[in-house]
């Protein structure tokens, strides 16, 4: 368990969890608390159009964002690949 009585261990843990949560991914976008208040109040001091989508809407929106979370996958699956085939080679070169 975390803490045991420690208001600092529990007060370390917390902020972890935090940057934890604005992390969106390798190559994602981190947004602060304070730049989606900013966000919200820009939609609730202008005005803000409702308009309904249509299914084809719908789908072609979950289509994109299917394809962009993949291209993300990709990203960090080769900037993996790339960074284990370089330590690879330094172990290789300099240590056998």
């Amino acid at each position: 368990m975390a803490g045991f009585g420690s208001m600092a261990e529990m007060i370390r843990s917390n902020k972890a969890n935090q940057s934890k949560l604005r992390k969106r991914g390798m190559f994602g976008e981190r947004k602060s608390f304070h730049d989606l208040r900013q966000e919200a109040g820009n939609t609730e001091k202008g005005t803000f159009e409702y308009n309904e989508e249509t299914t084809s809407k719908i789908i072609e929106n979950r289509k994109r964002a299917k394809h962009k979370k993949e291209s993300s996958l990709i990203k960090t699956y080769v900037s993996m690949f790339l960074l284990s085939l370089a330590l690879l080679a330094f172990l290789y070169f300099f240590v056998v």
